[in-house]
């Protein structure tokens, strides 16, 4: 809960393909995670925040952004401020999208 998604209106200010996200915080810190390939990525804001695909992931949506139960009863961690989503989205998103284009999070 304590990397939550800010809200707001953004904007799309980069396009990044088959790029590694590498945790800010130390090993120890709650907030670390492992290395993670990332296929498709847009950034839209700072330079920290984006929509991406993430295939280890089974279920997306409200709720799975926080600590939550899954429904098939496994317990997974949520996002560190990312909008994460299935690799087939994110690949069609990539390819429509422009930087500059919107992005709103509510």
């Amino acid at each position: 809960p304590e990397l939550q998604t800010p809200r707001g209106y953004y904007h799309v200010t980069a396009r990044l393909q088959s790029i590694m996200f590498y945790s800010k915080w130390p090993p120890g810190s709650p907030y670390y995670y492992a290395p993670v390939h990332v296929n498709y990525a847009v950034r839209f804001l700072g330079t920290d925040f984006f929509l991406h695909d993430y295939s280890a992931r089974k279920y997306y949506g409200p709720g799975t952004n926080v600590w939550h139960q899954n429904p098939d009863g496994a317990w997974e961690t949520g996002s560190h401020g990312c909008v994460e989503t299935p690799l087939d989205v994110m690949q069609w998103l990539f390819n429509w999208v422009t930087v500059g284009a919107p992005v709103v999070v509510y």
